[in-house]
Order: structure tokens, then sequence, then C-alpha cells
């Protein structure tokens, strides 16, 4: 807000708008964030693999569980998210899939290689599933969330006065 009336000025702009919290706000933002550890193992397995890759997970979220829970945060407000990075089998390239529960039947499985598959076709194009191949997940992601208690901000009306009212006088400054 502190160049704001020059630029306004030098705009022809009648009107400028400054947020309550403007020179804060960054400050302000990463205060009232949520607190996140993000964890990864990196492990190559194979799909079909369920055991491992519960394990792998259940690993990594107990690991953000204690650092959260070291930070002060509970159980109730905390709150895992879950990626994987995998592959076709033999390929240097691997894609990110977000995990939408804990796998632990092969219906879970089944889901991944499909979210897998509709993500791989979004970046290398239609056409270009390989299913043939086999799937590998090489890296295994959690982030452990810790929600925090977020402020409430108050509206306020705009004020209507002139600015003028605010002007308290003029000084002379001197730049080198």
């Amino acid at each position: 807000p502190v160049h704001t009336a020059a630029m306004a000025q030098e705009l022809g702009i009648k009107t400028i708008i400054v947020a309550p919290l403007a020179s804060v706000q960054s400050a302000f933002g990463i205060v009232h964030s949520d607190i996140v550890h993000s964890l990864t193992m990196g492990d190559i397995l194979e799909i079909d693999n369920i055991t491992r890759i519960s394990q792998r997970f259940a690993e990594l979220e107990q690991k953000g569980l204690e650092l959260l829970e070291k930070e002060g945060l509970s159980k109730e407000n905390i709150e895992m998210r879950r990626w994987v990075d995998m592959h076709y089998r033999g390929q240097a390239h691997e894609v990110t899939v977000p995990v939408q529960a804990k796998p632990s039947r092969q219906k879970d499985i089944a889901g991944l290689i499909k979210d897998f598959e509709q993500k791989y076709e979004s970046i290398y194009g239609k056409g270009t599933v390989f299913s043939q191949a086999g799937y590998e997940i090489v890296t295994f992601r959690v982030d452990a969330v810790g929600k925090t208690k977020k402020p409430v901000i108050q509206a306020r009306k705009l004020s209507r006065s002139k600015p003028s009212v605010a002007f308290k006088g003029n000084r002379e400054v001197y730049f080198q």
C-alpha cells in the first residue's frame, strides 16, 4: 500500500481499496497455515505387493503422526494425504498418483492402476497406456497435515470519510 497512491495518480485511478491486512498478509498467512510434514520413502515394488505397500504407508504415517504430536496437535486434527510415484516396469519416468485410501485390498490396487493410467494418458497422450509391461511403485509419499485453528476475520464497513482528514502535514525529505 505504500506506493499505491503515487501509482494510482500516475495511472489516473481515482479509487484505491486497501485490504485491512495488506501489509501483513504474508506473515498472517504463514502463521495461520496448517502444519505439513512431507515424508517420502523410496522402494521399488511390484503393484501387487499389497502387504509391503501398506507397510510403507504405515511407516511414513507413523513418523508424520509422531512429528505432529510433538508439535502439540491431537489425532483428530491430523490428516494423512498419500501419493505414489509409479511407472510401467522398465520405464525411467514416474507419474505421481494420489492414493485415496490405505491400499489393503485388490480393489484398492485396481483403483490405483486406473488413476495411474488416466494420469499417464493425460501427460503422454491417448493410447499410450502399456499395461502389458506391468506396474511398479518407486516412491511412497505422505503429507502429514496438522489442521490449525483458523482466525475469524471480521468484516468492516468501508469508510466514507475524505482522505484529507488523515493528512498531518508536509516535511522535507533528503535522498542521497
